[in-house]
């Protein structure tokens, strides 16, 4: 008796990509090392769908880092200045106010946590569904955007600064002042 007689498999599984089907095997792997040692199986998956399941893209399927050491990047970087190596981890990294991590409580590192990893699964799934891994959002991120309006921001207080000081009777105004009281002369 064929495995598929009645194509229950192909139909719940024609969606998965290669990756798709890497990662559900890694998985399994995963669940047959631990079934052998509790002397149980593991192979085949009891249905389709649990198959489809474990093929939930994992990024160490695709050479990257697992979810957690992805983190722990971010972490290390947000506290001691590590540079983030992995195009991926920052490209995820957009999701993350380093600034308030630094002085989040251990519940709001759970937060920061899962937003994250919602953003890394994000950069997995634009991976393998052969887009860019970094949105527009990752190219403008908070962090590269930060720098560039912290510069403005200097620069527009200095003239705010400059134009204060040419109210005066100094300044532009009494210049434009001088100028039209000759001008009607």
């Amino acid at each position: 008796m064929p495995f598929d007689a009645d194509g229950k498999w192909l139909q719940a599984l024609q969606h998965l990509t290669e990756a798709h089907v890497r990662s559900g095997l890694l998985a399994l792997d995963e669940q047959a090392e631990r079934a052998v040692a509790e002397a149980r199986t593991a192979w085949p998956p009891d249905s389709p769908m649990m198959f489809a399941k474990a093929c939930r893209v994992r990024p160490e399927a695709l050479g990257w880092p697992t979810r957690e050491a992805a983190w722990r990047s971010v972490e290390q970087n947000a506290f001691t200045g590590t540079p983030v190596e992995h195009e991926t981890v920052l490209a995820a990294m957009t999701s993350v106010d380093k600034d308030a991590l630094r002085v989040a409580t251990y519940a709001e590192l759970e937060q920061h946590r899962r937003l994250f990893l919602k953003s890394y699964e994000g950069v997995v799934n634009r991976a393998i569904a052969g887009q860019p891994i970094q949105t527009r959002a990752a190219l403008e991120s908070r962090e590269n955007v930060s720098r560039a309006e912290r510069a403005m921001r200097a620069g527009e207080e200095k003239a705010a600064a400059l134009a204060a000081q040419q109210h005066g009777p100094g300044g532009v105004a009494g210049l434009r002042a001088a100028l039209n009281n000759d001008g009607g002369a």
